[in-house]
């Protein structure tokens, strides 16, 4: 399995962290640290699936900390993208 990237960049008024490839447990920590250096600097994050080709449940697990910093700080928003095609 190739080990997937994790891609944080500022659009307009939101991050936008873009995942690319694989995702599972060897990529966590790197998206963990997005979602929160992304909530740390700015309210809104938006989480590209696009280009996704697998993700793993601890890829869900980085998700529910996301979501849990949504309703803990409702000045924070977090939007994720469908992917492409089914996973």
């Amino acid at each position: 399995m190739a080990v997937g990237e994790v891609v944080v960049e500022r659009e307009q008024d939101a991050w936008v962290v873009t995942l690319r490839g694989e995702h599972d447990v060897s990529t966590n920590p790197s998206l963990a640290d997005a979602l929160r250096d992304a909530f740390g600097r700015g309210s809104k994050v938006v989480v590209d699936f696009s280009e996704v080709e697998f993700i793993d449940s601890t890829v869900l697990r980085a998700l529910a900390y996301g979501r849990k910093e949504a309703v803990e700080h409702p000045e924070h928003e977090l939007v994720i993208g469908r992917p492409a095609r089914a996973l």
